[in-house]
C-alpha cells in the first residue's frame, strides 16, 4: 500500500512540473518567411515581436493581411507549450532582401536570437517590399534578447 501511494505522488508531482523545453534552432518551427508588399502601409514598423498568446497573434495576421494581395493563412499555435517569434525587417526601396533567425543560444536566464539581414548586391527589383520571417519555439520565461548582424548576398 505504501509503495502504491510513493509512485502515485511521484506521477502526480511529475504531471504537475513545469517541464519546458529550452528554446534552440533544432527545435524551432519556421512558419512563414516571405515579403509584405503593402509599402508599409499594414502598420507593422521594422521590429521583433515574441508573440505568447492567441489574441495577439490574431492581431498580427490580421495587420499583415490588412494591405496585401495575398491573404497570409497562419497554422494554429498551441501556446500552452509554444511561442512566436516574428521578424520584421524595414520597408525596403527594393527587392532582394531577407531576415531570419540565424541561431538560438541559451545564456544564463537569457535566450538569445541572433537575426541575420540580408541585402542584395547589384541590381535587384524596383519593388518595395518588406522581409518578415515567423518561427515558433517552445515556450520558455526566460529574458529574450536580440542581436542583428546584416550582409550582402553573394
Amino acid at each position: 500500500m505504501l509503495k502504491k501511494l510513493i509512485v502515485i505522488s511521484l506521477v502526480i508531482t511529475g504531471i504537475s512540473c513545469k517541464s519546458y523545453q529550452d528554446p534552440s534552432t533544432e527545435n524551432m518551427t519556421i512558419i512563414h518567411q516571405s515579403e509584405l508588399t503593402g509599402n508599409g502601409e499594414e502598420g507593422i514598423n521594422g521590429s521583433y515581436h515574441v508573440i505568447e498568446n492567441q489574441e495577439d497573434w490574431n492581431a498580427l495576421e490580421e495587420k499583415m493581411n490588412s494591405i496585401n494581395d495575398q491573404r497570409i493563412k497562419m497554422d494554429p499555435v498551441n501556446f500552452k507549450n509554444e511561442m512566436i517569434i516574428a521578424l520584421f525587417s524595414e520597408v525596403k526601396n527594393s527587392g532582394g532582401h531577407s531576415i531570419k533567425i540565424k541561431e538560438i543560444t541559451q545564456k544564463d536566464n537569457q535566450v538569445i536570437i541572433k537575426v541575420e539581414e540580408t541585402s542584395p548586391r547589384g541590381l535587384a527589383t524596383s519593388m518595395m517590399t518588406q522581409p518578415y520571417y515567423i518561427a515558433k519555439i517552445p515556450k520558455t520565461d526566460k529574458v529574450i534578447e536580440f542581436e542583428t548582424t546584416d550582409r550582402l548576398r553573394k
